[in-house]
């Protein structure tokens, strides 16, 4: 959990939502995601974990420069994760190989936060504090802010399965429906 960034845990479960293991990190876990039933990654305060084992175990991997607070898999080699401080991630080969699209700036400074990240096929979507969306539609090679629609923090992006919209969550109860182009 997010307790003010003093420690975070994962705790896994088992069929009767007994207890089976606590892992506590000292930084704070803001998202998780599996890329298959082995295979998955967790982020936070300045960490990327990496379990290999159905998440018995975690290791640390070498990215640890911003606050991760989303992550979003498509595939082994195609994870993405944005920092609150402006980072955007392409994690590929499996998690051995970063490529920073952005690196993060200055947390003192006028900076993005980026809050989340999501994909659907070549299209993607960041969101951040103050309404801020960024777009790509070539799987995140290049990213375009967009017009800003609030002033809210947007939490989340979501796709609709099946009309060709997007759907943005963010603070104060908000929900916007979006029509790309």
């Amino acid at each position: 959990g997010n307790w003010g960034y003093p420690r975070g845990l994962i705790v896994r479960t088992n069929e009767h939502l007994s207890n089976k293991k606590i892992d506590s990190f000292p930084y704070a876990i803001n998202d998780i995601s599996f890329v298959d039933n082995q295979t998955g990654y967790a982020v936070g305060y300045g960490a990327l974990l990496q379990t290999l084992d159905g998440g018995d175990t975690w290791q640390q991997l070498n990215l640890t420069d911003d606050n991760y607070r989303s992550i979003c898999i498509l595939d082994k080699n195609n994870i993405w994760t944005v920092g609150f401080n402006g980072s955007i991630v392409h994690i590929t080969e499996n998690g051995r190989k970063f490529n920073k699209i952005k690196n993060s700036q200055n947390p003192l400074g006028n900076a993005d936060r980026y809050l989340s990240i999501t994909f659907n096929g070549l299209s993607g979507y960041i969101t951040g504090e103050k309404g801020l969306v960024l777009q790509t539609s070539n799987g995140g090679k290049s990213w375009q802010k967009m017009k800003p629609f609030t002033n809210n923090d947007l939490y989340k992006a979501s796709f609709h399965p099946v009309e060709k919209t997007v759907f943005f969550v963010g603070d104060k109860n908000t929900i916007f429906k979006y029509y790309p182009l």
